[in-house]
């Protein structure tokens, strides 16, 4: 057997996952690394995790990366502004998009656009778009308790049909989060041509590779400082809006299927 295993981010912010889920995923992930043949690890640091916390040998273990579906692709500015319509944005915004949880970062994300907000008071809104997860009530009191509810959009579950225009649409991409197998956005918004804003954390600088501004999570001034710079800098946006498409167009789903076909045949043959 072959199983493929995510991240571990339950052992870095243990607060961030409801105890019951916590308990379970530590134990299966565990058994399920113990009985496999083979591991595929979607990330190189899901391949450090799973070798330090589970004390997997790394020669179990073969990193597969994900790869873009082709419907990311930069979207024609009226299409995009139709969708921005569809969840009650009408002109520029900043985006994010992912389930609305701890782990994302949010309220610092919050924090951090507030500060920027004082700064630059024409600041396009933030919009947060995605289902709600779990321990979500002091992120969506945040924005209210600063003063900026009305610059703070919770968009709720964005449909997948509409994720490419509405992500192409946006001025900057944010993924702040404090921890990520993947991040799987983070090209997608590339691909989109969108310049990017992450973390410094976790599999996050492997994927967003050159092509990304990087910040500390926990600093909410650095990532003040990263949105209010790359908003007033048209030229910074463009350069990365280039490097991001290019960048993007590495991570297909045929590499991805090949190496995976490679890694069931290594299971097949031992």
């Amino acid at each position: 057997s072959v199983v493929t295993i995510h991240d571990l981010g339950y052992e870095y912010y243990p607060e961030a996952h409801p105890r019951a889920q916590r308990l379970y995923l530590r134990l299966s992930t565990s058994w399920s690394a113990r009985a496999a043949t083979r591991i595929i690890a979607i990330s190189e640091a899901t391949r450090r995790d799973l070798v330090r916390f589970t004390g997997i040998s790394a020669d179990k273990i073969s990193v597969v990366y994900h790869g873009v579906h082709q419907r990311f692709q930069p979207s024609e500015p009226e299409v995009s502004a139709a969708a921005a319509r569809k969840y009650g944005l009408d002109g520029a915004y900043l985006l994010f998009i992912s389930t609305i949880q701890p782990r994302k970062n949010l309220v610092r994300l919050i924090d951090a656009y507030a500060q920027a907000l004082a700064i630059h008071p024409e600041l396009p809104p933030l919009a947060l778009g995605g289902k709600p997860g779990w321990l979500t009530t002091q992120i969506e009191a945040r924005a209210t308790a600063l003063g900026i509810a009305q610059q703070v959009r919770f968009l709720g579950y964005v449909a997948d049909a509409d994720l490419p225009a509405l992500i192409g649409g946006a001025t900057i991409y944010l993924l702040p989060s404090l921890y990520e197998g993947f991040g799987m956005t983070v090209l997608e918004a590339m691909a989109c041509g969108t310049p990017v804003i992450t973390s410094t954390v976790s599999s996050l600088p492997e994927v967003a590779g050159p092509a990304a501004i990087l910040i500390e999570p926990t600093d909410p001034a650095a990532l003040a400082r990263a949105i209010s710079d790359l908003a007033q800098d048209p030229a910074r946006q463009a350069d990365l809006r280039e490097q991001g498409l290019a960048w993007a167009k590495r991570w297909t789903w045929e590499r991805s299927a090949r190496q995976t076909l490679d890694v069931l045949e290594q299971a097949a043959q031992s």
